[in-house]
């Protein structure tokens, strides 16, 4: 695949500011949370391993392979894979159609985005050190309050210039406002609550992903 996808790939996530986790039990059901996600205006799912998780189960890559062939031939979905830990898992990620991999062990190869985790500057270092320049950085503060977080995440952007840092953890409608206007391209919003997948509340999905990109555009006026 040609090298310059990748940065269609974050031009796409930039433009819309939020890119969603989702973890399902049925393709069906990740069909579903898509078409919601599409209806709030929110056009990227990222199909999100569970922690320690040895394979792919197999209802991930089938949901990202279906996902990408009902989009093919419009192209307006974007389809991804998180929490991969390894390169053979992200392989098998990308085999099945994902666009896109949130993974700390995974280099962007083949012209497909990766988007390593870190939570300290050594982590950052690395990312950096394998070619990858837009890193997931989680909250540093365990608090909802974005005031407390961006002091310490502006030194991590002082200490890694070259770095374009994401923040995930705790972002909600009330804060992400914050973020945006702080300058960060998207932020990886929590908007597929596993309750709603539960209840298969797709309209909560729908509604939320709205409020968000609500908040996003507010964020950048």
């Amino acid at each position: 695949m040609a090298q310059w996808f990748r940065f269609e790939v974050l031009r796409r996530m930039e433009a819309c500011g939020l890119v969603p986790t989702a973890n399902a039990k049925t393709v069906d059901d990740y069909l579903r949370i898509a078409e919601a996600l599409m209806r709030g205006g929110v056009p990227i799912i990222e199909i999100l391993l569970r922690s320690g998780q040895m394979e792919i189960p197999r209802v991930h890559t089938d949901a990202i392979y279906e996902l990408r062939k009902r989009h093919l031939g419009t192209n307006d979905l974007l389809v991804g894979c998180g929490t991969v830990h390894t390169a053979e898992r992200a392989q098998t990620a990308i085999d099945a159609g994902a666009q896109f991999v949130v993974s700390i062990k995974v280099v962007n190869t083949n012209g497909i985005l990766a988007i390593p985790g870190a939570r300290e500057d050594a982590q950052v270092r690395t990312a950096l050190k394998l070619g990858c320049w837009v890193v997931k950085l989680f909250l540093p503060v365990p608090t909802l309050d974005p005031q407390a977080n961006i002091v310490p995440m502006r030194q991590f952007r002082d200490i890694f210039p070259r770095a374009e840092f994401v923040p995930t953890g705790g972002i909600t409608p009330e804060n992400v406002g914050a973020f945006i206007r702080e300058g960060y391209p998207f932020v990886l919003p929590s908007i597929v609550k596993s309750e709603y997948v539960a209840e298969k509340a797709w309209g909560k999905i729908t509604d939320l992903a709205r409020t968000f990109c609500s908040k996003v555009g507010e964020g950048r006026s």
